[in-house]
């Protein structure tokens, strides 16, 4: 149902209605935005948004799960260590920021994930994905024992996010740290793949 062909009038409505979508999430929050509303902003027909999108909670996952692939590349420090420490704190930074906090609660709200849903988180967390692959294919390649990118996100990324879902304690760089160090010591205790 989502079509994504590049370039012409697909990308500008497409760009159209999730920058609608994120100024009105900013202004009301999240819940409080309508079909209607995005597509008034936006200047793009509500049939035109449905077609595309189906269902306004696929329009707000796309929207929030969009920064995620659109962000900077990861760093190349000349270690895997300093590589992922780099990105840890980055992510220490942003998912508690403005954006991060909003990309929470589309997640959150969205539950259970429509099977839409899950096919664009699936493909904005694909480059991503491949991203820290690499990251994890350049040490690899260096001798580093590596842990895998699952385990990245499973022993890294769910705590940070653990943490500001709860509001449990505050996201730190220290913190952030130590949960890269965790996954390391977990590459270690495999042989390399």
């Amino acid at each position: 149902m989502i079509e994504r062909r590049p370039g012409g009038r697909n990308a500008r409505v497409r760009e159209a209605a999730l920058a609608a979508a994120a100024d009105l999430a900013r202004e009301r929050g999240i819940g409080e935005v309508t079909l209607s509303d995005i597509a008034e902003r936006s200047g793009v027909n509500r049939a035109t948004l449905y077609r595309r999108w189906g269902t306004l909670d696929a329009l707000m996952a796309d929207m929030t799960m969009n920064s995620i692939s659109t962000g900077a590349p990861l760093a190349d420090t000349g270690s895997l260590r300093g590589d992922l420490y780099a990105w840890a704190v980055k992510a220490s930074h942003d998912i508690p920021s403005e954006n991060g906090a909003m990309l929470l609660r589309s997640m959150v709200m969205t539950l259970p994930v429509s099977d839409e849903v899950r096919a664009l988180r699936e493909h904005h967390l694909e480059h991503r994905r491949g991203e820290l692959g690499a990251v994890l294919a350049r040490a690899r390649e260096r001798g580093e024992p590596t842990p895998t990118v699952d385990e990245l996100y499973e022993i890294v990324l769910a705590p940070l996010y653990l943490r500001v879902l709860m509001d449990f304690r505050p996201l730190t760089e220290d913190y952030a740290k130590s949960l890269v160090d965790r996954a390391l010591a977990l590459g270690r205790v495999r042989p390399a793949c």
